[in-house]
């Protein structure tokens, strides 16, 4: 029997069981599901494939990028199309680029899909944190900008709370996309799992300001590159029935549209990277990279994303944690940061290992996996300050790691014979540039959660754990 017809009928013979269960009155969770391609065509790229540069090799990857597209609009067709009305009244959303369909589902209907042949995973649709806890003159900034490498006719897309691009600090802002605006998009893709909140970009973006020192951070590290503001948390009300207390949170699924839009845009734009300062909680008995029902939905979406010339740029967590790195920035096709000192005179120190240039701060996740150790220590950027945290680390790496012109002094390049060493970073010099306008160092940190609790290293605490150990949907990712 041909192949084809071989899964067809497969499919026919699982289909039956699969509609036959109806919304009834069991609980629906929100969930991901990763599926295949009925031919055997390829979904999903190589995640450690080099990064495409140059005008050839990057109109070689946009054909690679709408063949897939391709693929993955009849996969998902074949997988959808044979379930009844009642089902497919379950799907959320899809992604043209990333083989993920979002929808919610009853633990009896989650085992069936999970069945079908054409189904790779089904992952619960998690909740996951802003990452919280300069640095020009100790990344060597000057010199690239003096160079002309400034990251002009690029883009950073920040999947944060929402930059405020009317603050004055992104230049002439009346609107995202206005000349001498720096920021060009300001999309929102939040979504509510559960309870009530906000999802109203601008809300967000008052309410939570990590976003917007995020932004500042690479502007300042990049001043020649365009920012694109897109919003992947929503802040939810607390909760007193179970304990949630509320705040920034923000879904897989959403993150995941929002990279399925840089992908689609990354020609309009030239995204050359996409910065998630986001996470939850690494599991410190898994040393490699994760997989699974911690971060599956991910696995696909990082690797298409590079796979289309975006470099996922993901922060490693502040839980303290030095065996393993925070979900999703485990995930093999992520470029992971953690956080170093670059003036330990200037800011805050904590913990009992060296306070010198380069050392990993106390609060940082940090394990062989590590890419880049970068500054995440009393950061001031776009008139906010004393922000730490491998959230503020990630996005001075998102404009200097993708272009092969980029200075190798910037941020400290980890390597892997010596698992990131104390002192892997050169002295820093103190830069006369205004504190308000760059990114600088310092640091403060989140109280972890899931029942990790040890103290934390500075008066400046921005929130106590939100989320109990028993925290529904599971304990959910911090902003890093």
């Amino acid at each position: 029997m041909p192949k084809s017809t071989c899964v067809r009928a497969l499919v026919s013979l699982l289909v039956a069981p699969i509609v036959s269960l109806t919304a009834a009155a069991a609980v629906a969770d929100p969930v991901l599901v990763e599926f295949r391609s009925p031919d055997g065509a390829p979904l999903v790229a190589a995640g450690d494939e080099p990064v495409p540069w140059g005008q050839s090799g990057r109109e070689a990857a946009r054909k690679r990028v709408e063949a897939r597209a391709a693929a993955i609009g009849a996969a998902r067709a074949a997988l959808l199309g044979p379930l009844d009305a009642g089902l497919r009244a379950r799907v959320r959303g899809d992604y043209r680029h990333i083989p993920l369909v979002r929808m919610d589902l009853t633990a009896e209907q989650q085992a069936a899909v999970a069945a079908h042949p054409l189904v790779v995973g089904v992952y619960p649709d998690r909740l996951r944190r802003p990452l919280l806890e300069s640095s020009l003159a100790y990344l060597g900034a000057e010199r690239w900008h003096a160079a002309g490498d400034d990251g002009s006719g690029t883009s950073v897309a920040v999947l944060d709370t929402g930059i405020r691009y009317w603050n004055g600090y992104f230049g002439e802002c009346d609107a995202p996309g206005d000349e001498g605006c720096r920021v060009k998009v300001f999309e929102g893709f939040a979504t509510l799992t559960f309870g009530s909140g906000t999802t109203d970009p601008y809300e967000v973006a008052e309410q939570e300001p990590h976003g917007t020192n995020v932004g500042g951070i690479v502007g300042g590290v990049a001043p020649g590159t365009d920012l694109l503001s897109l919003g992947v948390f929503a802040v939810y009300d607390p909760d007193p029935d179970t304990g949630f207390s509320g705040g920034a949170a923000s879904s897989d699924g959403d993150v995941v549209e929002a990279l399925d839009w840089c992908i689609e845009h990354q020609v309009e734009y030239d995204i050359v990277a996409a910065n998630l300062s986001l996470g939850s909680e690494p599991d410190p008995d898994l040393h490699g990279y994760c997989t699974g029902w911690m971060v599956g939905s991910y696995r696909s979406a990082f690797a298409n994303t590079r796979a289309a010339g975006i470099l996922p740029v993901v922060a490693s967590g502040n839980e303290y944690v030095k065996t393993a790195v925070a979900a999703p920035s485990c995930v093999a096709a992520a470029v992971r940061v953690g956080a170093g000192y670059d003036d330990p005179a200037f800011g805050y120190t904590c913990g009992t290992g060296p306070v010198v240039p380069g050392a990993v701060l106390c609060f940082s996740n940090s394990s062989a996996l590590i890419d880049f150790i970068a500054p995440g220590n009393d950061i001031d950027a776009a008139g906010l300050l004393g922000y730490s945290g491998t959230s503020m680390a990630a996005p001075p790496t998102s404009p200097v790691s993708p272009p092969p012109t980029r200075p190798a002094t910037a941020p400290t390049r980890c390597g892997r014979s010596n698992g990131c060493g104390p002192t892997p970073c050169r002295s820093p010099r103190r830069s006369s540039i205004s504190r308000t306008s760059i990114a600088t160092s310092g640091w403060a940190t989140t109280t972890p959660c899931c029942g990790s609790t040890p103290a934390p290293c500075s008066p400046r605490t921005s929130t106590a754990c939100r989320f109990p150990t028993a925290t529904p949907p599971g304990c959910p990712s911090r902003p890093q």
